[in-house]
């Protein structure tokens, strides 16, 4: 599976950082998959933190 570029994470964790102590570092070297469950492990469940469309459009893409 291929794995974020250090220009992709960026991206994909903006949304979240306001709301999560969420440090870009530690997930840098993961799989699209191990970064979903960290985001999930961490609180980030859509229920809880709802993404409006183009956030959950953008990351649905990514993380294929």
């Amino acid at each position: 599976m291929r794995r974020f570029t250090k220009e992709e994470k960026p991206i994909i964790l903006k949304h979240y950082q306001s709301k999560s102590n969420i440090q870009i570092s530690r997930i840098i070297d993961r799989t699209p998959k191990q970064i979903k469950n960290y985001l999930y492990r961490n609180g980030l469940k859509r229920n809880k933190y709802p993404m409006n469309d183009e956030w959950r459009h953008n990351i649905s893409i990514a993380l294929k």
